[in-house]
């Protein structure tokens, strides 16, 4: 009983961590140099979800890691060129499908 008394109180707690922030940022003005950094916020954790999903299948080195790495640099390429997500996310994705699909009929 004592160890459910302290998941729900840590999940309590981390709830209304939460949730005082959202309930305190209409009320709080950010530095204008944090407000520019916020604008890497998204590239940011999508270039981390990259790497961790692109750390096993390329130290494998199989054609799972040759078609994650061709849809990566396509995305990164897409991104920096168009500046827009979906041009950069289906850049990346039908680049993710084509060098799948290439790469197992050639298997």
């Amino acid at each position: 009983m004592t160890a459910w008394l302290v998941v729900l109180g840590a999940g309590a707690g981390s709830f209304l961590f939460r949730l005082s922030i959202v309930a305190l940022i209409d009320h709080i003005s950010a530095p204008v140099a944090l407000e520019r950094l916020a604008t890497f916020v998204v590239p940011a954790a999508f270039a981390g979800l990259a790497a961790a999903a692109l750390a096993h299948p390329l130290a494998d080195g199989g054609a799972d890691g040759v078609s994650l790495g061709a849809a990566v640099l396509v995305t990164a390429v897409a991104a920096v060129r168009g500046r827009t997500v979906p041009i950069a996310f289906l850049g990346g994705l039908l680049t993710l499908w084509t060098a799948t699909a290439a790469l197992s009929i050639g298997a």
